[in-house]
């Protein structure tokens, strides 16, 4: 099963569904080895919210250069302060690659020379093909869960094991 979810780190719906939904999902599934879940960052023409979007989806994925795209994902919305508001400024950005141990001068060339300009702009139109209208939107195999909302984890888990084949015997449980 694959979850694929398009998402924006400075969005404040996103940090909800990170926060309340996405770990559960983790824990219960992707460290199971029953699903495969993916981020993709995404804004309309790669503009998302604003230019800290654009920079802390770069930086994220700097990061998985390193094999630290989902701490870098963590620390992103551990530290989400705002819309625009400075959370995720080049120096910050910085500093949380510094926080988790990353090489600073392999994230540092790879960061400043926009290295997934191509990739945000890829997925942008992968996200368009599928019908994404906002952030986040996630889906389940291909079908959007909650379109217009945030998923909760209830509704995750019955389009999980639809998915798996084995719904759940009461819904919600």
């Amino acid at each position: 099963v694959k979850i694929e979810e398009f998402s924006d780190f400075q969005c404040p719906f996103c940090k909800r569904f990170a926060d309340e939904t996405e770990k559960q999902i983790v824990d219960t599934y992707v460290a199971t080895g029953k699903v495969y879940f993916t981020y993709t960052p995404y804004g309309p023409g790669g503009s998302f919210i604003g230019p800290e979007s654009v920079a802390a989806a770069e930086a994220a994925f700097c990061a998985g250069d390193q094999n630290k795209f989902w701490e870098y994902h963590d620390m992103l919305f551990n530290n989400q302060e705002g819309e625009n508001v400075g959370s995720f400024t080049d120096k910050r950005l910085q500093t949380f690659a510094q926080t988790l141990g990353l090489n600073m001068s392999q994230f540092n060339a790879c960061f400043s020379a926009d290295k997934y300009q191509n990739q945000i702009n890829s997925d942008f139109q992968a996200g368009q093909q599928a019908g994404v209208t906002g952030t986040p939107s996630v889906f389940v195999n291909g079908k959007e869960v909650s379109p217009g909302y945030i998923p909760t984890y209830d509704q995750m888990k019955q389009a999980i094991q639809e998915a798996l084949g084995t719904p759940s015997a009461t819904p919600g449980g």
